[in-house]
């Protein structure tokens, strides 16, 4: 089991890579159209789909066992910023979850209490 798991993993690491791969190809496509008003922009955005291509590049190269290897390496050798990119992800969780819609049943509530 812990073989099919982790062919899945793969897969979708795989997946993941051409779903990147595609965003890169279409800011190249939004740089280019940029480059005619906005040369300076289209410049940052051409560099930041460069470098979107060469992590998808990457992840198209590594196994699941790769990614948990280096990103525990990561960790031992920079954990400060292994915490501050946890923290960051938890505060964005806790304001995202903070500013989603009330639960239907929290509405049909207050509805009937105010009955």
């Amino acid at each position: 089991m812990t073989n099919q798991v982790k062919e899945t993993l793969d897969r979708q690491v795989g997946s993941g890579a051409e779903v990147m791969g595609q965003l890169a190809s279409s800011t190249k496509r939004a740089a280019e159209d940029l480059d005619a008003n906005a040369p300076i922009v289209a410049g940052v955005v051409r560099t930041f789909a460069n470098r979107l291509d060469g992590y998808a590049d990457d992840l198209r190269d590594r196994s699941v066992d790769q990614l948990v290897l280096a990103a525990s390496d990561l960790a031992r050798r920079k954990p400060g910023l292994v915490f501050g990119l946890a923290a960051v992800a938890g505060f964005l969780t806790f304001r995202t979850l903070k500013s989603a819609p009330p639960a239907p049943e929290s509405i049909k509530g207050r509805r009937q209490g105010a009955n």
